[in-house]
């Protein structure tokens, strides 16, 4: 039984994954390569707080990050969690 690869990136997709460890929704509104990698510009469906002090917030509308094909960005928190996820759906 072969695992299928995850699809490509592609613009207008809907995406789901996490920022900052954050659930999030949104459509890819803009992509280029980077090597192996991809530069990917999300607007979110709904605002995504980064911050988690309850006295203080952070909003994010709009997220861009560089994420292997895996859907995993090479950037990290202090903690290893990668700073974007992005399902990556199977095709």
């Amino acid at each position: 039984m072969s695992r299928a690869e995850p699809k490509p990136f592609t613009l207008n997709a809907p995406v789901r994954g996490y920022y900052m460890s954050q659930p999030f929704s949104g459509r890819i509104v803009a992509l280029a390569k980077a090597g192996a990698n991809t530069q990917i510009s999300i607007q979110l469906d709904e605002p995504v707080d980064t911050v988690k002090f309850e006295s203080f917030s952070n909003l994010r509308h709009h997220i861009r990050g560089v994420v292997g094909p895996d859907g995993h960005s090479p950037r990290q928190t202090s903690d290893g969690t990668p700073h974007l996820i992005i399902d990556m759906p199977s095709g």
